[in-house]
């Protein structure tokens, strides 16, 4: 890897300061004055913060790409504000700045964000303002998205994983705080605290691994927390082990494989994988604008951009990256057969959003991290897509989210409607809008993965998948759109959002048709006779630490290409027949057994209620508070010292205390003896 040219830069620092600014402005200005603010100078103020970080990041952008002097070795801008944390003297100082770093992932992951975020501020004057509540809710939801966006550009531009961690924590409450924005909803603060609880797991191993880390590369003498550092301190511990304990076999583990397996634990928290896969859908419970931003550009994205950052780690184990790679694939399987039960259009788009990041990772675990990020790059627009389209006809339909009573609307929700079906089919696969290609190199990807234990299985579960995508696209589609109307309200009282609501829907659905793009396979470009057609892999590759290590053959990857139409026609044919054609079939299939399972969720969430909540309950009560703080501190300690205390008190000191003076001259004499022992050097 070509180590990359420095260059400073005091540009960095406001990219996350300008949502940070217009967070801090909302937030005072809610708590000094006390009033329901203007919902339009809120909304300017956090839109005009979006859209500065957006054109920040093109500025920097231009910077790192268009170099007066024509060098095309990479080039990383670099911003400095000062040294947050130091220890030590000499070759073990060691120091943390308060940096931000940018090069080509980072610039493909502004982009991202600040692009997603301005559209989602801007759907959400129109949105948010419909809430009449008298707690300030506008400018309060407004001040949460400018939150998100801070801590979400803290943490692509961090240059060290403490800063980094700041970030990652700052998008977790921000999610905490969008998933119960609706506070005086019970069942909105049960979501918001199952959101918290999700993200504190993921916690813990973001922690692990980063003290894993610096506790390798300071015995390795090489103390680092910085990610410049911690890659060029990796050799050193690629090859090192840690024994077990005997409870676990008293063998030993590779040291990347542990700190790798850390921060799986960190990204599924994160990013919604096996077994923390629930809560973007409880997310959901939070208004619509949120969601899109956390499921499409924020939280989903968090995880993958670790990974891909941290992909050294992930290329000297086997054993971690084939992990990553089985737990994404087994997520976005069991998320798309979820989705095709689901009835409630708020949490559909985050079960697709949940099936997708699993790809992301499946391509993360195969090695083809550019493929991964460009997959989120796609999928970011087509689950914001998602989450707000379905959103115009919840708000159309006066807060109706059930899919069940719904039917007939395309005549009165047109536009709705076309947003919708090319999101569906965008999400479905189908050439040549982005996801299409996005998805099917991944399916290479993973099929060519010979360091990924039954690889071609894993191809086949991939498959399924995008049959299921199909699916549970087309049934949204068809159960909003077409068949017999099941609308409780008059016709004539639906209509489809004003413009202010639209038009950031018309510009994502124009990026998830042309977003492929950035990424067209080279088979596509021999065709159209274009070099080095992946443009966005080309762009990436100086800033990821591994490529794929061979590609299929043309043949073989029109056939995975004509497997993956193959399997979305399947599903496509299945909703349409289903659901149009034989609409009895539905309802026979809705009374079974096995739709009753799947619809509960296999009860996985039953069985994390009763081992998670109810488990850490029980130990919390019986354990922590009358084992441990009631019988051992409180009877043993605190009231076993006090009566201590008073027995030695009431039965000797008070006989010193008598007001005797030959006592007082028995003590004041004893003293004196001691001190002289004590100066003769006999004590």
């Amino acid at each position: 890897m070509v180590t990359p040219e420095v260059v400073d830069s005091a540009l960095l620092r406001w990219i996350p300061a300008a949502p940070l600014a217009a967070a801090l402005a909302i937030g005072l200005g809610l708590s000094l004055v006390r009033r329901r603010l203007p919902v339009r100078l809120v909304a300017g103020v956090s839109c005009l913060a979006s859209f500065a970080a957006l054109a920040l990041s093109a500025v920097a952008f231009a910077g790192l790409v268009f170099r007066p002097d024509g060098d095309s070795a990479p080039l990383v801008l670099a911003d400095t504000l000062y040294t947050w944390v130091g220890a030590g003297v000499g070759p073990a100082a060691f120091s943390a700045d308060f940096a931000f770093r940018f090069d080509a992932l980072t610039a493909v992951m502004c982009f991202v964000v600040g692009g997603t975020g301005l559209l989602v501020n801007v759907y959400a004057i129109g949105y948010v303002a419909r809430d009449a509540r008298e707690d300030a809710g506008a400018p309060r939801y407004f001040c949460y998205l400018a939150l998100l966006l801070a801590a979400m550009f803290a943490l692509v531009l961090a240059d060290n994983l403490l800063l980094l961690f700041l970030g990652w924590q700052g998008v977790g409450v921000a999610a905490w705080l969008l998933t119960g924005f609706w506070y005086a909803d019970a069942g909105n603060a049960e979501a918001s605290a199952r959101v918290f609880v999700a993200h504190r797991v993921g916690d813990a191993g973001f922690v692990v691994g980063t003290l894993l880390l610096f506790w390798s590369l300071s015995e390795a003498g090489v103390p680092a927390v910085s990610l410049r550092g911690i890659e060029a301190g990796w050799s050193t511990l690629a090859q090192q082990t840690v024994p077990l304990p005997v409870w676990l076999g008293a063998g030993v583990v590779g040291l990347p494989t542990l700190i790798g397996l850390s921060f799986l634990v960190a990204v599924a928290g994160k990013s919604a994988q096996l077994p923390l896969y629930l809560w973007p859908t409880a997310a959901a419970a939070g208004p619509a604008p949120g969601q899109a931003l956390l499921d499409g550009a924020t939280q989903m994205a968090a995880g993958v951009y670790l990974v891909s950052r941290l992909g050294f780690v992930f290329d000297a184990s086997p054993v971690a990256a084939a992990t990553l790679a089985w737990c994404g694939g087994l997520t976005a399987v069991l998320a798309a057969v979820l989705a095709c039960v689901e009835r409630d259009l708020r949490r559909l788009p985050a079960w697709a959003a949940i099936s997708q990041a699993g790809l992301m990772f499946v391509a993360a675990g195969a090695g083809a991290f550019g493929l991964a990020l460009f997959h989120l790059t796609t999928m970011a627009v087509v689950t914001a897509l998602l989450v707000l389209g379905a959103a115009t006809v919840v708000v159309a339909l006066d807060g109706e989210s059930d899919l069940q009573k719904m039917g007939g609307l395309r005549a009165r929700l047109e536009p709705c409607w076309w947003v919708l079906a090319i999101g569906a089919l965008t999400l479905s696969g189908v050439p040549p809008l982005s996801v299409f290609f996005s998805a099917g190199r991944i399916h290479e990807a993973i099929l060519v993965a010979e360091r990924v234990p039954a690889n071609v299985a894993l191809y086949s579960v991939l498959l399924v998948t995008t049959a299921l995508t199909a699916f549970y696209a087309t049934r949204m589609v068809i159960r909003i759109f077409h068949g017999e109307p099941r609308v409780r309200r008059r016709r004539a009282e639906i209509r489809p959002p004003g413009s202010l609501m639209m038009w950031p829907l018309y510009v994502l659905a124009g990026f998830a048709v042309l977003a492929g793009v950035l990424g067209v396979p080279q088979l596509f470009g021999d065709l159209m006779d274009i070099q080095d057609s992946d443009s966005l892999g080309n762009f990436l590759a100086p800033a990821l630490p591994h490529a794929p290590a061979r590609a299929a053959e043309g043949s073989v990857v029109w056939t995975l290409l004509c497997a993956a139409l193959a399997a979305a026609l399947i599903g496509f044919g299945g909703a349409y027949s289903v659901y149009l054609v034989r609409p009895k079939l539905e309802e026979r299939l809705a009374g079974s057994a096995a739709h009753t399972f799947v619809a509960r969720g296999f009860f996985v969430p039953e069985v994390q209620e009763f081992v998670l909540v109810r488990g850490l309950a029980w130990v919390s009560q019986r354990v922590l508070d009358q084992g441990l703080e009631q019988g051992v501190l409180e009877r043993g300690f605190l009231a076993g010292s006090a009566a201590g205390l008073s027995g030695i008190a009431s039965r000797g000191l008070r006989f010193v205390q008598s007001g005797l003076v030959q006592v007082q001259l028995l003590v004041a004499v004893a003293g004196a003896a001691l001190c002289l022992l004590y100066l003769v050097g006999w004590l």
